[in-house]
C-alpha cells in the first residue's frame, strides 16, 4: 500500500494539471490564440531556466550521468534501426512510417522526465535527466529529421542544415550554459537567482496544464489497433524490454535509476505531431497516438513505480 501511495503522489498531480488544463480551454479561459504563444515561452524560456539552474546548483559524482546518456543513446539506436528494419515491412503508407518509428521510441521527456526526476529522486536524479536531455536532444532531432525527410518529406535537408536545426535549440544551449558557469563557479545576483527560481516553479505546471488543453480525442476509432499497438509498445513494451538491461547490466537502482524509468516510458513526444505536421506526414495518427499515450501514461506509470517500489530498486 505504501508504494501505491508513492506512486499516486507522483502521477496524480499531473493527472490533475493535465485535466485542469483541459478544463480550461473547454471553457474558453486556454484559447488557441493563448496555448500557441504559452507553449513558446515554456520551451524558451521557463524549461531552458529550469535546466540552467539543474546543471548550475547541480553536485555528485559525474558516473551516474554517464552511464545514463551511454545507456540511452543505446536504446535510441537499438530502436531506431529495428524500426527502420521492421515497421516498412507491415505499414505501407509512406505518411505513416516515420510517425509510428518515433512514436514507438521517442518519449516527451523534457516535458516527464525533467518535473518528474525531480520530484521522485530530488536533485540527483533531474541532474542526470538534465544532461541525458542535453546528450540526447541532438541524436534525436537528427533521426526524426532524417527519417521524416525521407519517408514523407517533400523538401530533404542536408546535414549541416539539421544540426543548425539542433543547435537552435535553447534547451540544449541552456544546459551548456548551466553547466559552464558551474564549472567556471560564476556567483549568480541574488536577485537574478530569485526570479529564475520564481520562473523554473512555472514550468512544469505551466507546460503539463497547456498539454492537457491540447489534447484531442476524437474519431480515435480510424486507427485503433495500430494506435493501441504503438501507445501499447511505447508505454508498456520499452520498459519491459530495457529495464532490466538498465538494472542488471548498467548496475541503476534508486535515484539513478529513475530518468532511464522516465526516458522509456514517458508518453510519445509532441515534437513526434509537430513534425509530421511540417514534412506532410500522418499528423492525425500522430496527434491520436500523442493524446492516448499521454493519457495512459498516468496509469501505465503509477503501475511500474509500485511494482519498483515493490521490489526495493526505487
Amino acid at each position: 500500500m505504501e508504494e501505491l501511495s508513492y506512486a499516486l503522489n507522483a502521477v496524480l498531480p499531473t493527472l490533475l494539471l493535465l485535466l485542469l488544463g483541459w478544463a480550461l480551454r473547454r471553457r474558453g479561459l486556454f484559447p488557441d490564440s493563448f496555448i500557441a504563444p504559452a507553449d513558446r515561452i515554456c520551451m524558451r524560456l521557463l524549461f531552458p531556466v529550469l535546466l540552467f539552474r539543474s546543471m548550475y546548483q547541480g553536485g555528485g559524482a559525474l558516473g551516474p550521468y554517464l552511464r545514463g546518456i551511454a545507456f540511452a543513446y543505446g536504446v535510441i539506436a537499438l530502436s531506431a534501426c529495428v524500426g527502420v528494419l521492421v515497421v516498412p515491412r507491415f505499414i505501407r503508407d509512406r505518411r505513416r512510417i516515420a510517425v509510428v518509428i518515433q512514436s514507438l521510441y521517442r518519449g516527451n521527456y523534457t516535458l516527464y522526465g525533467i518535473p518528474f526526476s525531480e520530484l521522485l529522486g530530488g536533485s540527483q536524479a533531474l541532474g542526470v535527466a538534465s544532461a541525458i536531455v542535453a546528450a540526447t536532444v541532438p541524436a534525436l532531432n537528427f533521426a526524426a529529421a532524417t527519417m521524416y525527410s525521407y519517408y514523407a518529406g517533400t523538401e530533404r535537408k542536408s546535414f549541416w542544415q539539421i544540426m543548425g536545426d539542433v543547435f537552435k535549440n535553447p534547451l540544449v544551449w541552456s544546459i551548456f550554459l548551466g553547466l559552464g558557469c558551474r564549472l567556471i563557479r560564476l556567483p549568480l545576483p541574488a536577485a537574478v537567482s530569485s526570479v529564475m527560481g520564481n520562473l523554473a516553479a512555472m514550468a512544469s505546471p505551466l507546460a503539463f496544464m497547456l498539454l492537457g488543453a491540447k489534447l484531442r480525442l476524437g474519431g480515435l476509432g480510424r486507427d485503433l489497433p495500430l494506435l493501441c499497438f504503438t501507445v501499447a509498445w511505447k508505454l508498456l513494451a520499452m520498459p519491459a524490454i530495457f529495464l532490466p538491461a538498465a538494472i542488471g547490466l548498467f548496475h541503476m537502482r534508486g535515484t539513478d535509476l529513475i530518468p532511464i524509468l522516465l526516458f522509456l516510458a514517458a508518453p510519445s513526444a509532441i515534437t513526434t505531431s509537430q513534425l509530421a505536421t511540417m514534412y506532410g506526414a500522418d499528423d492525425r495518427l500522430a496527434g491520436d497516438i500523442v493524446a492516448v499515450s499521454t493519457l495512459m501514461s498516468t496509469g501505465t506509470l503509477c503501475a511500474i513505480v509500485t511494482l519498483l517500489r515493490a521490489l526495493g530498486i526505487l
